[in-house]
This record gives C-alpha cells, sequence and structure tokens, in this order.
C-alpha cells in the first residue's frame, strides 16, 4: 500500500507544472526533515526574522503539529511607510501569506501593512524595535577599542549597503556630505576628546568598486585620522554599540 501512495505521488508531480512540482517537492522535503528532527528534540519555540519565501509555510505546519511555536520578526523597516501618515499603506508582495503563531512588529502601521497582506498568521504582537537586547560588551573588541581611545568619548558609525541595487537612495554627493560629516568630527576644536569608530558593513574592496572616487578619497582621509579606528564587517554590530557614548548612521542602514 505505502509504494502505491508513493507512485500516486510520483505521478501527480510528473503531471503537475514545474512551479507546483518543485513546491511539492519542497513541502515533502521539509516534512521529512522536520519530521527527523523531531525524533531528536522537542522545541517549544521556533524563532525567525526576515524569513519570507514560501518553505516557512511547510516548516511552520511541521512545527505546531509538534507543539512547537513559530515566531517571526523583522531586523529593521525598509519601507517608509510607518513613519509617514500621509503616505498609504501598500500590499507588500514580499511578505504576502506569511503563516507564522505570531509575528512581532515595530508599530500599527507595520502591522497593518502584512494584515493587508494577506498573512495568515495566528496572532498580530505590536513591540517595538527589539534589537536593545542584543547590546552586550565583547571583552576583545573593548579592549581593542580602549587602546584606541584612551579615556576619549566614543562615537560610532555605521554604513550601508552600497552600489547599483541604492542607486535611487545614495549618489556620490550623498557619500561625499556624509564622509565630510564625519571629517568634520575629527577636525572640530570642540570635539577633540572623541574618537570615531567606523563600523564597516562590507570589506573594504567592495565599498572601494560601489561608491564614486571622490567618495573613496575622502574615506582614505578618514582612515589617515589618528582618532579613526576602522572595523570590518565581522564584528557584531551590537557589541560595537555596547562601547559607544554616540551612535551615528548613515540614512537607512539596516
Amino acid at each position: 500500500r505505502g509504494l502505491l501512495i508513493w507512485a500516486k505521488l510520483v505521478i501527480n508531480l510528473i503531471k503537475m507544472p514545474f512551479c507546483l512540482a518543485s513546491v511539492a517537492g519542497c513541502g515533502w522535503r521539509d516534512y521529512f526533515r522536520w519530521t527527523a528532527f523531531f525524533e531528536k528534540w522537542r522545541p517549544r519555540n521556533y524563532v525567525s526574522y526576515n524569513h519570507f519565501n514560501f518553505d516557512h509555510i511547510f516548516r511552520n505546519s511541521c512545527l505546531r503539529s509538534a507543539g512547537c511555536t513559530s515566531w517571526s520578526y523583522l531586523h529593521s523597516v525598509h519601507n517608509n511607510y510607518p513613519f509617514f501618515n500621509s503616505n498609504p499603506v501598500k500590499t507588500q508582495t514580499l511578505c504576502a501569506f506569511l503563516n507564522y503563531d505570531k509575528e512581532i512588529h515595530w508599530g500599527k502601521r507595520d502591522a497593518t501593512a502584512y494584515l493587508d497582506s494577506y498573512t495568515q498568521s495566528r496572532e498580530i504582537i505590536i513591540w517595538g524595535p527589539i534589537w536593545s537586547g542584543y547590546i552586550a560588551k565583547n571583552p576583545d573588541l573593548s579592549e581593542r577599542i580602549l587602546q584606541h581611545s584612551g579615556n576619549n568619548k566614543v562615537i560610532v558609525v555605521f554604513d550601508t549597503t552600497f552600489g547599483v541595487a541604492l542607486g535611487a537612495c545614495y549618489d556620490g554627493k550623498d557619500l561625499e556630505y556624509f564622509f565630510n560629516g564625519l571629517l568634520g568630527i575629527l577636525n572640530c576644536d570642540g570635539l577633540k576628546d572623541c574618537v570615531v569608530v567606523y563600523k564597516m558593513k562590507s570589506d573594504e574592496k567592495t565599498l572601494q568598486t560601489s561608491i564614486t572616487t571622490g567618495a573613496f578619497e575622502l574615506f582614505h582621509r578618514l582612515r589617515t585620522c589618528d582618532r579613526f579606528l576602522l572595523l570590518d564587517s565581522r564584528f557584531d554590530p551590537g557589541a560595537v554599540m555596547a562601547e559607544s557614548d554616540l551612535v551615528v548612521s548613515i540614512a537607512f542602514t539596516s
């Protein structure tokens, strides 16, 4: 009987359009994967963030059957509708038909966008940003920054992802203004007791190939300043923030 069921399943998959067969295949794959997982472990909660792909539906169905609660939250807000009441809330294709037990949102407008996108989640929770819980010191990073800053105030700076994809948000002049502002901090007589710790989101080679020559020249000038410390993308943002007296970020960073 089991072989007959499998034979019917294979025949139905072959007859399906490719896109539907692919989705069905993913569903079966996740079913067997999570069934094997539950043979060893029985979690009570499963937390996911920024997972919009359709396969979360299969996973969450398996979790629900095993008595596990699925949670979803975003690491940041990428749209401007939560901040401007004049902008209508638009249906978000990316987040349509989500299926979690609980969704955590930044605010009412953010939650409304998901509700209008036909979310199938069972509970919507409006909580606000939750990243503050991740801000904790790293001893090795603390020592590195202390060696560079001494007793000076620490201004932590975050950049963003640069490149063609963000051409509508940033151009060369925007970045030149940003880097000139940082140079202004370092050259200001009233801020001689401050150091700038710059946390990169990408590596320096990517940065160089993604921004204008003028902006990169300004970035190189920043690197030559004594009170400027460059941290690469390997360092955890929360640990860097824990060392700060002030945080400055370029607009729309995530």
